[in-house]
């Protein structure tokens, strides 16, 4: 564990994201772009990650944004949230943004420590919880569903799901689609390009790609 704990002069609401890992994937991606996006000077940024952070981290683009470490065991490791307690009241979060259920605990945690807002993000099934059916991950969204402020879902299939399978109030249930930087991933103009394609497709052709791990849990 490593960083520096609150400056008490600094008045900027700080936001905690918690991960189970900070290593490369889309949820983390998310992350790093909304970090990196936010480096207006309104708010302070740092990532906790439950378990390690590898050199991913390094697509964050400033220094300022604080990774934090606590080497959880697999399993119930007690000594990995007496770690993330203590944690909390040294950087003294104004929001805890949790993710997946790996990390929805921590939500329960942070009302204990005393952090004003907690939110919990769902970004996708889990890999074992391919249908959200698994009754103990239920469980714990409902015991959890009362620690927290706000959920966010990525799609309007979680977000519905969500509401039905654990009772969460249709207003505490928030749908954001995950962004695209259309000014880097853009069609680009080159009559090579679309001339190779015109030769493989009818011109009028709409052409979709999807980039993907061939894994169950991405259902290709």
């Amino acid at each position: 564990m490593s960083g520096q704990s609150r400056n008490p002069g600094d008045i900027r609401p700080t936001i905690a994201h918690v991960v189970y890992r900070f290593d490369y994937g889309g949820l983390e991606n998310g992350i790093v772009n909304l970090i990196n996006r936010s480096q207006d000077g309104q708010f302070r940024h740092c990532v906790i990650a439950l378990t390690e952070a590898t050199d991913f981290r390094q697509r964050l683009q400033t220094s300022a944004v604080n990774v934090y470490e606590l080497g959880k065991r697999a399993g119930k490791d007690f000594g990995a949230y007496v770690r993330f307690v203590r944690l909390l009241r040294r950087i003294k979060p104004d929001v805890l943004h949790t993710r997946n259920i790996g990390t929805i605990d921590c939500a329960v945690l942070g009302r204990l420590v005393g952090v004003p807002y907690r939110i919990h993000g769902e970004h996708g099934w889990d890999i074992h919880d391919i249908d959200g059916d698994v009754a103990k991950y239920r469980r714990m969204r409902k015991f959890a569903k009362h620690h927290i402020n706000q959920f966010v879902t990525v799609s309007a299939d979680l977000q519905g799901w969500l509401i039905k399978s654990t009772g969460i109030p249709e207003q505490k249930v928030t749908h954001i689609c995950n962004g695209v930087d259309i000014d880097r991933f853009s069609p680009r103009k080159n009559a090579d390009r679309h001339e190779a394609l015109n030769r493989r497709f009818p011109s009028d052709s709409i052409i979709v790609g999807s980039v993907l791990r061939f894994q169950e849990i991405k259902d290709p």
